[in-house]
């Protein structure tokens, strides 16, 4: 696994100390519902505006105001719009479109989420690298926490982009997103804990490098990755490294644990489940249908170390690929799963 980081730029210390004493007293702030209008659908929109000026019929124009500004509590509801302008702020990477910077509160998540009805696109068609982060802060090194984004169409981040990235922080839901043209990642949640993923599609990804499309990487605990549609996937890498539906990697040593259920997941070029060096998963009520596309060795649900359970899946494999498959370990259960070709 690839392990992409940014550099850190460090400010002088009173700098540090006056904006950490300002987002102190910005936190007690009373919750709003915040807008996003890049066509001034509802009124003119304006990226000029506070938190406070801000309504449906003075909204902002684009997203980095929003994950500058929105606080624990907050809804802010997007207009439909193809986003694509760079979010650039104090704590942020200067690499995204949009960043989440604040965290809401185990009672008072922030919310990002599409308008009702109204198609919002998050895009690399003005060349920024990378889509939605939810990563810990440059230069403070506080996490975001307790974030829900919802209703996005993420796509066309390249060559080296990810479209959606969440890392080392925890208990954010990622909730209806359209996921495609991403060339370095797609769903990517490394070093995380409570991160669920659901009711997504996540589709036609050309990527780069040793990932997958939802690619739980040194994973934490309490992962649900859940009703998501996953289906043509493929590697550029001429070494085949993975592009599997959904992987659990190297968690084994973070304490990590997933729950895996109901996603229907079909012709990728990996396998459609990879539990790689992580013990204690469950995996129910999947539908994995003829991954490994155009790779040898491959097949559906394949799980090694400790402590999974599997069961209630239907695997069709393609012609002489597995359909489940155990490599090792203790504490493992495999029951009422329909498995159509060879397993061990």
């Amino acid at each position: 696994m690839t392990v992409h980081r940014f550099k850190t730029n460090f400010r002088l210390a009173g700098l540090l100390l006056l904006s950490a004493f300002l987002y102190a007293g910005f936190s007690a702030a009373e919750a709003k519902e915040l807008w996003v209008d890049n066509l001034s659908l509802g009124g003119a929109c304006s990226d000029a505006r506070n938190r406070s000026q801000v309504s449906q019929t003075t909204p902002w124009c684009n997203l980095g105001p929003a994950g500058d500004q929105a606080l624990a509590g907050d809804v802010v509801t997007v207009r439909r719009g193809n986003y694509t302008k760079l979010h650039t702020c104090q704590r942020c990477y200067d690499t995204f479109v949009f960043e989440v910077v604040n965290s809401g509160t185990s009672s008072a998540w922030i919310k990002f989420r599409a308008a009702p009805g109204e198609k919002v696109t998050i895009s690399g068609d003005g060349g920024v690298s990378h889509g939605i982060g939810v990563l810990q802060n440059r230069n403070f090194g506080d996490s975001p926490r307790f974030i829900s984004i919802e209703g996005f169409e993420v796509r066309d981040f390249g060559p080296e982009g990810f479209c959606t990235w969440v890392r080392s922080t925890s208990d954010v839901v990622l909730k209806d997103l359209d996921v495609h043209g991403c060339t370095l990642g797609a769903v990517e949640l490394h070093d995380t804990a409570r991160v669920t993923v659901e009711d997504s599609r996540i589709h036609d990804n050309a990527m780069s490098g040793w990932t997958s499309a939802v690619d739980l990487y040194r994973c934490r605990e309490g992962h649900i990755i859940r009703r998501n549609l996953i289906w043509g996937n493929t590697d550029t890498d001429p070494a085949e490294s993975e592009c599997h539906g959904i992987i659990m990697d190297v968690c084994k040593d973070y304490g990590g644990s997933a729950v895996i259920e109901s996603n229907v997941v079909w012709e990728n070029e990996g396998w459609c489940f990879v539990a790689n060096w992580a013990d204690n998963s469950v995996v129910r009520n999947n539908t994995c249908w003829k991954n490994g596309n155009g790779r040898a060795e491959t097949g559906e649900i394949i799980v090694g170390d400790n402590n999974h359970s599997i069961y209630n899946n239907i695997t069709v494999p393609r012609p002489g690929r597995l359909g489940l498959a155990m490599k090792y370990g203790e504490g493992n259960v495999f029951e009422y799963n329909l498995v159509q070709g060879d397993h061990w």
